[in-house]
């Protein structure tokens, strides 16, 4: 009886239970969002929108935990029912009987409560932990269940590769998943060792596609990416992440230390951590600060500023100095000060690096070797900005007089 009641209930409560993990993750996540954006919320007035979005998600996830804890009351009164109903068989027994002494019949009914507890017990944690189950059934999903990249391949040529940092594409497509549209249809260019390549387009051309292609967030469809000769779909994981650098739009910064965070492993001195520091303009800032370079980083670097954050960006940039840089909209979401020293410390530091920028401002890249202009995953136009300007039916130039500074822009071109 113990074992049928136990099956009936073990096939609801996983199900509960699974429902249950299902529906806390989106308000775990929409809670976390609602937190690192509440500034942005605050300033759109949307705190009401916001709440209810989190009372529903509350409301969804209650659903099945009331149910899981409904059905949890269900099996305890019918454990405890069945428990009873044994003790009371036995006592009925007992009465009507005339073959056994009181002292048999007392030690019976003593040991019917403890086996009932422990049958109790028993079947409660049997499902509970079937129940529990649930979750190592979501790491397996995660951890096995969707694809994983493919991180071992062959080693550079040599230690010091890139030697020179020259990139070629040949007939590059690319798909985020195999259902979805090409974001990448074809391309194929070749960039020079040491050139400073602007790459421009409206929203949705490919801009971060082209970068993403490089590093081998996702794999290409067909095509080959080779950086100075060395085809980079055959290369280990780590050796091609490693020997390139990049500073994104949103500046990235881990929980722990400054030094942590400009060097994980431990590979550079203090001399050469100050001098990456020093160059960013950061220097003065973090001796002021009590812990030096020792100095707590907090979650997302919440205790610096954004333009703080991304000149520490640069900082690991400079230290590395790799022979490749992308540079996506690093300047996006800094002040045109901010911008302005980002940009004379690249043109310091990276003089003898290939450099691909993803341009926001489009003044910034003005003095580049070229500009790349992408539409609907294509390459339209490469070439010197100067070229581009004399073209006037040139994509480029449209661009200019959408920023509504053309001339300004122009005159800045002819006299790079």
């Amino acid at each position: 009886m113990y074992y049928f009641l136990q099956d009936i209930y073990r096939s609801t409560s996983r199900e509960l239970k699974r429902l249950d993990s299902i529906s806390r993750s989106p308000l775990y996540a929409h809670i976390t969002e609602s937190i690192i954006g509440m500034a942005t919320i605050k300033s759109y007035g949307l705190e009401s929108s916001y709440i209810d979005k989190t009372f529903q998600l509350i409301d969804a996830n209650n659903r099945p935990y009331y149910l899981q804890t409904s059905g949890q009351r269900w099996f305890g009164l019918r454990l405890e029912s069945l428990g009873n109903l044994l003790l009371f068989s036995v006592a009925l027994f007992s009465i009507f009987q005339n073959f056994l002494s009181d002292s048999i019949i007392g030690l019976s009914l003593a040991y019917l409560l403890q086996v009932s507890n422990v049958l109790n017990l028993c079947i409660r944690q049997f499902a509970e932990s079937e129940s529990q189950f649930n979750s190592v059934e979501r790491l397996h999903f995660y951890a096995i269940g969707l694809p994983m990249e493919l991180r071992k391949g062959v080693h550079p040529s040599s230690s010091s590769w890139p030697e020179s940092g020259k990139i070629e594409f040949a007939n590059v497509e690319m798909k985020y998943q195999h259902h979805l549209p090409l974001a990448l249809k074809g391309i194929t260019f070749t960039i020079h060792a040491g050139e400073k390549i602007g790459v421009c387009g409206q929203t949705g051309c490919g801009k971060s596609s082209l970068m993403i292609s490089l590093f081998r967030m996702v794999e290409l469809s067909s095509g080959i990416i080779t950086i100075d000769g060395q085809d980079i779909s055959k290369l280990d994981l780590l050796d091609l992440r490693s020997r390139m650098s990049i500073i994104p739009q949103d500046p990235i910064l881990f929980s722990g230390t400054i030094r942590s965070n400009l060097d994980p492993f431990g590979e550079y001195t203090d001399e050469a951590l100050w001098s990456s520091l020093e160059k960013s303009g950061l220097h003065d800032v973090v001796k002021k600060l009590k812990g030096g370079l020792d100095s707590p980083v907090e979650k997302n670097g919440n205790n610096f500023s954004v333009g703080q954050r991304q000149l520490l960006c640069l900082s690991r940039a400079i230290l590395k100095q790799t022979k490749i840089l992308v540079l996506d909209e690093c300047t996006a979401n800094v002040d045109v000060e901010t911008d302005a020293f980002i940009q004379k410390s690249l043109r310091e530091n990276f003089k003898d690096t290939t450099v691909l920028s993803i341009a926001h401002r489009l003044h910034t890249i003005m003095d580049y070797d070229r500009i790349m202009i992408l539409e609907q995953g294509q390459v339209v136009e490469l070439d010197h900005p100067r070229v581009l300007v004399e073209k006037q039916d040139s994509l480029f130039n449209r661009l200019l007089l959408e920023t509504g500074d053309a001339p300004y822009l122009k005159s800045l071109i002819k006299s790079s």
